[in-house]
């Protein structure tokens, strides 16, 4: 058994033989809540002085001059000595939230997430920062001669889970110096794609009737179509080099005719290739006819796009996928009229929360993406227990994404449009799909589940992929902070499985197999409703 702790009184009665101020001391203490003593103490003993250091997380070596910032005293800022130490004196009991900042490392606490807090009292020990140094991709740009090419545009590209193999995210574009060197420094361990072009897109026009030429974008190591580029791999600290030698191509032309609308109607005609678009000179349409043609243009895969107006205020799309090695001819864009599309929406306890529900439809073809507003939406009078909003679609395969600022925790029970469940299978939108309306119900109860990936001092990136155990169900992913934190929100109750994996894996996170053998080696989870749940994690072996 435990001892008991003899109570106010009986502290008192032994102490009969004490003087009174003594008395008169122990009766303070006896009125004084431990919480106010433990504070007032602290308070008594600072200002006080915060002192830490700053080690690099690879090497564990001192990080000297980096900039360290406190949310308390002043100064707020200093610089790390050659030792990597640092120190705020003046400070008051408490916390104090502190960032750091040095060329060639990430920063300490990375965009939208809070700042490391420590401990401020006379006892407490000093704070530890461990900064993770940012990789390097540098390289070389030569012509076929071995010369440098100067000024060309060097893109950073990153396939982000849950996007498409065709549609990685730009992170930041650089260019070659007159030496044909280009270099990308502070980036987080991972696996990246370059994308390579001139930024003067002129072909070179030679003298007679000769096809013009000139340097069409490339993917490293060197491929047109980005399905073949091979991922470079970053790790902490390091340089990742990648030289490329680039050919002259001759360049091709495009043309065709666009069909499906009225006549007299105002025709638009859109090229895109690497998704940007292409200058409205690159491409000329006659609206009598419909015929089209662009200039010359590199090779290599494009989007054609075209928009009319179909009458009744309805719109004419038409989108066209091709790669294209050298000229084509007889290109056949069909215009077809966009299917409209109810959006009803239930489970909320008043309609103004609709306001804070948004919707997304992303484009499988070409990674466009169509939300509902229902802020601006005034037709959802006539209904009391749903909301309503028209969505107009292109005919095509659309990804649905329901995300919920309401006030308390809900989650998507779940989500159909006619026979379709869009919670584990995509939205086909055809010349019938305006009479199929996307049903939403949303239910009170949703689950948070949160955590840290033991990344071994943050060294390297990692993904959090978390798969429900309900039949076809959409995998989610997050990307671990630089402390490997993860968090998500806005689960249904039931049966899950976890894993995180390493990002310089690269893992297709768009192929089944990929996920399949992630989802074998993923550790099983139970939440129940309005659960929270904090788990640690380690990485899990996945075979490349």
């Amino acid at each position: 058994m435990h001892p008991v702790a003899p109570s106010k009184l009986e502290v008192l009665s032994h102490s009969s033989s004490m003087t009174r101020p003594a008395l008169i001391f122990l009766f303070f203490l006896a009125a004084v809540p431990p919480a106010s003593f433990g504070q007032g103490f602290a308070l008594g003993s600072c200002p006080c002085t915060l002192k830490g250091r700053v080690l690099n997380s690879v090497t564990g070596a001192p990080v000297r001059n980096a900039l360290v910032e406190s949310s308390a005293g002043s100064p707020n800022s200093t610089l790390t000595d050659s030792e990597g130490a640092f120190h705020f004196d003046g400070l008051p009991a408490g916390s104090a939230t502190l960032s750091v900042v040095k060329p060639g490392f990430l920063p300490s606490a990375s965009f939208m997430a809070s700042p490391v807090s420590f401990r401020v009292a006379p006892d407490a020990p000093p704070a530890l920062i461990k900064l993770v140094p940012g990789g390097v991709i540098r390289g070389h740009l030569f012509d076929d001669h071995g010369l440098p090419l100067e000024n060309f545009s060097v893109q950073l590209l990153r396939r982000m889970p849950g996007s498409t193999e065709s549609s990685p995210q730009t992170l930041q574009s650089v260019s070659t110096n007159d030496l044909g060197d280009f270099r990308i420094p502070d980036l987080p361990a991972g696996s990246y794609i370059l994308l390579v072009a001139s930024q003067d897109a002129r072909p070179y026009r030679p003298s007679g009737n000769e096809i013009p030429s000139g340097y069409p974008p490339v993917y490293y190591p060197g491929t047109l179509d980005i399905s073949a580029a091979t991922p470079i791999k970053v790790s902490a600290g390091r340089e990742s080099i990648a030289n490329l030698t680039l050919a002259t191509k001759p360049f091709i032309q495009l043309s065709g005719k666009v069909s499906g609308y009225l006549a007299g109607t105002s025709v638009q005609i859109a090229l895109v290739q690497n998704g940007d678009s292409e200058a409205p000179s690159s491409i000329k349409v006659d609206p009598r006819t419909g015929t089209f043609q662009t200039d010359w243009i590199p090779p290599g895969s494009y989007n054609i796009y075209a928009f009319a107006e179909g009458g009744q205020l309805a719109q004419l799309t038409a989108h066209l996928s091709i790669s294209a090695m050298s000229s084509l001819s007889g290109l056949n864009v069909v215009l077809t009229r966009s299917a409209n599309l109810p959006v009803n929406v239930s489970g909320l306890p008043q309609k103004e929360d609709l306001k804070q529900i948004a919707i997304q439809l992303t484009s499988s073809d070409s990674g466009t993406t169509v939300g509902a507003d229902f802020a601006s939406s005034d037709g959802a009078t006539d209904f009391p227990s749903a909301d309503m909003y028209f969505l107009s679609l292109p005919q095509g395969t659309y990804h649905l994404a329901v995300s919920s600022a309401v006030d308390g925790p809900y989650y998507v029970e779940s989500a159909r449009s006619g026979s379709a469940d869009l919670l584990t299978s995509d939205l086909v939108v055809d010349s019938s799909a305006s009479a199929r309306p996307i049903e939403i119900v949303l239910r009170r109860g949703a689950a948070t589940l949160s955590g840290t990936v033991n990344l071994k001092d943050a060294t390297r990136g990692a993904v959090v992929c978390l798969f429900s155990e309900k039949s076809s169900a959409k995998a989610l992913f997050h990307n671990a902070g630089a402390d490997g934190s993860f968090r998500f929100e806005n689960l249904p109750p039931g049966d899950y499985r976890i894993a995180a994996v390493d990002s310089l894996l690269d893992v297709d996170f768009s192929n089944p197999a990929s996920l399949k053998k992630i989802s074998s080696a993923a550790s099983e989870i139970s939440l129940a409703p309005s659960q929270s749940l904090a788990l640690s994690l380690d990485l899990t072996a996945v075979e490349e």
